[in-house]
């Protein structure tokens, strides 16, 4: 697993930490850990094969955590566990073919990511996967690699695939609503809870 800060890493590291990851492990799947535009936490879970999501001990490991944080229940992870999931990076391997690798005697990362924080929050000529651009990145990962027919997902019933597009319209739910856009907030609101509908 890699974790990574979104809100200082920019679609140009995401393709390097995925091509890399995509070099050594034959399935790359990407998760959030939470709905937060502000501070937004990913990660890559990258496996030695390519077996579909344990449901099952998904959902056993998840109701063991105990920190519900500030979440209502309809948004709390166990309640919804595939909230959190985003997408099968393995899909679209091709897509970061040309990004460099980050390796141990070249360590394109150390150099790359400060200067698009420096970018990002000084001059603003860097775009960070933070706040809307994320959300629409999300989307667009959506539609390359659709949870409805996701291998990886392949064990979980409709109602679980749904959440994946439930998480992100939550997701555009917290960016509207702490930009001040009510109505879109709204129409993503009634998204989720129609994706979360049995």
């Amino acid at each position: 697993m890699q974790w990574f800060g979104a809100f200082d890493t920019s679609r140009r590291e995401f393709d390097v930490l995925a091509r890399t990851l995509l070099e050594v492990f034959p399935q790359v799947t990407l998760w959030r850990r939470s709905f937060s535009p502000v501070f937004p936490v990913y990660a890559f879970v990258a496996t030695t094969d390519e077996r579909p999501l344990d449901v099952v001990a998904l959902e056993r490991d998840l109701d063991r955590l105990v920190d519900q944080g500030h979440l209502d229940e309809r948004v709390w992870l166990p309640n919804i566990p595939l909230a959190a999931y985003v997408a099968n990076l393995t899909r679209i391997r091709d897509e970061f073919a040309g990004a460099p690798l980050n390796t141990d005697d070249r360590t394109v990362l150390e150099y790359m990511a400060p200067v698009t924080e420096r970018q990002a929050k000084g001059s603003h000529q860097r775009e960070v996967l933070a706040w809307e651009p994320l959300l629409h990145f999300c989307q667009e990962l959506h539609e390359r690699v659709p949870p409805e027919s996701d291998p990886y997902l392949r064990t979980a019933p409709p109602e679980m695939r749904r959440e994946v597009r439930a998480g992100t319209a939550y997701y555009g739910y917290e960016v509207m609503r702490r930009t001040g856009r009510s109505a879109e907030a709204a129409r993503y609101r009634r998204q989720y809870e129609r994706l979360l509908q049995p």
